[in-house]
């Protein structure tokens, strides 16, 4: 309150320099300015409903301010006829001219003009002002004997009449809380506003910025009208304040969100980041650039392991890994396209006295989608030996999306010719053996990268070697070893072209010196590698995860065997 009291001291001495005195009543709160040369009477009786007699230079002019006070609000009408009825003054106002509403610094009035003759025959100009504030009701009257220049005093008067009701303590209250939720605004909002620059988040930051400057504002007003401010205007803007202060934005879970994707330091927290709080444009930029600087990271391992190694699909690759950099998308549909060409010759070969089984039974399309699979499970473990999985990811889809990296894989399955028998036969006549028709696989890749005319690719033949093993003697588990070794070729050759032989080589194969000699041998038991592949498999498609890893373990063995040996008994082109 002390500053307040400053100002008004200041207020007021403008207002003399203007040769205006300020003349309060404390007991029936209302104000006016007296114009320059005019003297007063105050009447500091509370009982008074005369307060303040005003007079000009001459005494030609005179102005009496009535107050009262009643129980209830006040009726202006009943007010006015009380007045004028002579009950209030007194004394007779004269006879009237004319009457008007009138509405004084928002207070409602009534204004009548009378005339009065003195004994002498003078003419008296009555102006009487009839105001109500609420319980209060005001009354000014002036006589005076002159004409313009003594309204225009008049007039500045009324002008300058301000009643200002003491707030009732309900009122206090609800002006307090206002204040106080602004102030909480006000510091809240700071707060929120600066921890929004590091995040740099623009609508966050704006919507912050406005609700401290609606707080300032807000509290500025209350302070400069203080006493005109209504309990309905505090309420509501309170209302405004709360609202907004609700609504706004908190940058504390976005600063966590980032210093736990910081934490991990992997393309998956970043990229997670980035898809929940894009519009945090410092820190998405940042988690971009962490990002490319671990794809970086992940080329820069990979060109090593290729250094010397150039093939098509070793620039595939490369090209690859240029894209999800750019794009961010980094899950590689594996497209497959199979043709079962396999001829039944089981007629023909009677005609030997020779029991030949047919093989199509064993290559139906829902076998082939679980040896697709087993490709694609491999090919993502290969990668992933240099690679994390949220870099790079391998899923068999049957529609790929055009914006995604393809490996188009094509095979076709055909008879290739040869007829095997069981070795444990070989001393019995061809006429008592079982005997299984060779087939061959025809395979080809072509890796498809979006927004690139390049297309890179590879071909090749597969057939089963001359002896092969199986895991039991049925026909389909005989024709499984063909197609497990069929389909093992072809991730091996992959492996191998793809620069990855030496990492999946270290990850498949164990080498030990056993008598000065050199030991390979098949990491079967290893998590890492026949659980990794089923679980893979497993999430694709639902299955078991202990069929999936039984079904796998044969096809794995063929790579690890291949790739322990790299001694391929089959013909490979490629085709940039």
């Amino acid at each position: 309150m002390r500053y307040k009291a400053v100002i008004i001291v200041l207020l007021s001495f403008a207002k003399f320099g203007n040769g205006q005195q300020a003349l309060t009543d404390p007991t029936y709160h209302f104000s006016f300015n007296l114009p320059s040369g005019w003297t007063f009477q105050q009447f500091d009786s509370a009982k008074s409903f005369i307060r303040f007699e005003c007079f000009n230079t001459d005494s030609s002019a005179v102005m009496e301010v009535y107050a009262i006070k009643a129980e209830n609000s006040i009726d202006l009408n009943r007010f006015a006829n009380f007045v004028t009825s002579n009950e209030l003054l007194g004394k007779s106002l004269g006879r009237l001219q004319d009457s008007s509403k009138v509405l004084i610094n928002e207070i409602e009035g009534i204004k009548k003009h009378y005339v009065q003759r003195t004994r002498r025959g003078s003419r008296i100009n009555v102006e009487a002002l009839m105001l109500v504030k609420k319980k209060y009701g005001y009354v000014i009257v002036s006589r005076s004997f002159q004409g313009a220049e003594t309204k225009e005093a008049f007039a500045q008067i009324i002008e300058s009449f301000k009643v200002q009701l003491p707030r009732s303590f309900f009122s206090w209250l609800i002006l307090l809380g206002f204040i106080g939720v602004c102030l909480y605004g006000l510091g809240l909002g700071s707060k929120r506003t600066i921890a929004w620059i590091q995040p740099l988040n623009w609508g966050a930051l704006a919507y912050c910025s406005l609700v401290v400057i609606f707080c300032f504002a807000a509290l500025a007003s209350t302070y400069l009208a203080f006493q005109k401010i209504s309990l309905w205007v505090s309420l509501l803007t309170g209302a405004i304040v709360l609202l907004g202060i609700r609504k706004m934005p908190n940058a504390e879970p976005v600063i966590k969100a980032y210093d736990d994707a910081k934490k991990k330091n992997t393309a998956g927290a970043y990229r997670a980041f980035c898809q929940n709080y894009k519009s945090s444009r410092r820190y998405y930029k940042d988690a971009k650039n962490r990002m490319h600087h671990l794809m970086d990271d992940v080329v820069k391992k990979y060109k090593g392991f290729v250094a010397k190694h150039d093939t098509p699909i070793v620039r595939a690759c490369l090209a690859m890994f240029e894209y999800i950099k750019k794009t961010d998308n980094f899950q590689v549909a594996a497209h497959y396209t199979s043709q079962n060409q396999i001829k039944d010759q089981t007629e023909s070969y009677k005609s030997r006295g020779w029991k030949v089984l047919t093989a199509s039974p064993a290559f139906t399309e829902n076998k082939n989608r679980k040896r697709e699979r087993f490709i694609t499970a491999l090919i993502n473990f290969a990668f992933h030996r240099i690679t994390p999985e949220d870099i790079l990811g391998f899923s068999t889809v049957k529609s790929p999306d055009a914006n995604q990296i393809i490996f188009e894989i094509t095979y076709s399955i055909t008879t290739s010719g040869s007829i095997y028998s069981r070795t444990k036969e070989e001393h019995l006549p061809d006429d008592k053996k079982t005997m299984f028709t060779g087939v061959e696989f025809k395979w080809s890749l072509e890796i498809k990268i979006p927004q690139q005319r390049d297309r890179y690719r590879f071909s090749f033949e597969s057939k089963p070697a001359k002896e092969f093993s199986s895991r039991g003697e049925g026909t389909d588990k005989v024709y499984d070893a063909m197609a497990a070794s069929a389909f093992s070729d072809f991730c091996s050759v992959f492996i191998q072209q793809s620069g990855l032989l030496p990492i999946v080589h270290k990850s498949l194969i164990e080498v030990s010196v056993e008598n000065g000699q050199e030991k390979r041998s098949f990491k079967i038991d290893s998590k890492d590698i026949l659980q990794g592949l089923a679980e893979f498999a497993k999430t694709e498609e639902g299955l078991d995860l202990n069929e999936v890893a039984q079904e796998y373990a044969g096809m794995v063995h063929e790579v690890a065997s291949g790739i322990a040996n790299m001694d391929f008994s089959f013909d490979i082109s490629f085709d940039d």
